[in-house]
């Protein structure tokens, strides 16, 4: 058991390097090679926040546009102040997952018998508390986060508690990587 745990452990570790590794060299190209990096002023907060947001609705649908819009938060993190940047970023993302939220919270009796990995999710949910489920699994990158925001809603979690443990790890998630790769890509360009 524990060996099993180990390399849960050490595959959940590389798949964070290796998202790192990939990130980086995206978001480094990005900056590279875009000449007019400071025209990105002029969109501002509310600019990170609708990038997020329009991200985010997209419920069940791998957005396209997931990689350029948090290459977008990074650029402009590193053109504004990173803090308020990654509070708009994780704003517009809590909120647009809302939509997922109310398609749950409205469909209720046909997600409920039909939405695959609903029953694995609902006994993390037993097992640890939603609160606990919507803030690690909104922390991790590239997890469909779909599917917990629309078993929040069939469950009729409360939906404020819902955006609120949301928003605290996307905030969280993004406090580490706009950050560090923020700061990676002002030294390394400068």
């Amino acid at each position: 058991m524990i060996n099993l745990r180990r390399k849960n452990w050490l595959k959940l570790g590389l798949y964070l390097v290796l998202v790192g590794i990939i990130l980086f060299g995206l978001y480094w190209g990005l900056l590279k090679f875009s000449p007019q990096l400071d025209s990105l002023k002029k969109y501002g907060y509310l600019g990170v926040f609708l990038a997020a947001f329009i991200t985010a609705v997209t419920a069940f649908i791998p957005s396209p546009l997931s990689v350029p819009s948090f290459s977008f938060a990074v650029a402009m993190a590193s053109l504004l102040n990173p803090y308020f940047t990654i509070l708009s970023y994780s704003l517009g993302g809590a909120i647009g997952e809302g939509v997922s939220y109310f398609l749950g919270f409205t469909g209720r009796k046909i997600l409920a018998d039909n939405f695959p990995g609903y029953k694995k999710v609902e006994k993390w949910i037993e097992r640890y508390g939603m609160w606990w489920v919507i803030l690690f699994l909104s922390f991790i990158p590239l997890v469909l986060f779909d599917v917990i925001a629309v078993i929040s809603g069939t469950l009729r979690y409360s939906f404020i508690k819902f955006l609120f443990f949301a928003f605290i790890g996307r905030t969280l998630r993004f406090l580490i990587l706009i950050l560090l790769l923020a700061e990676a890509m002002n030294r390394f360009l400068n």
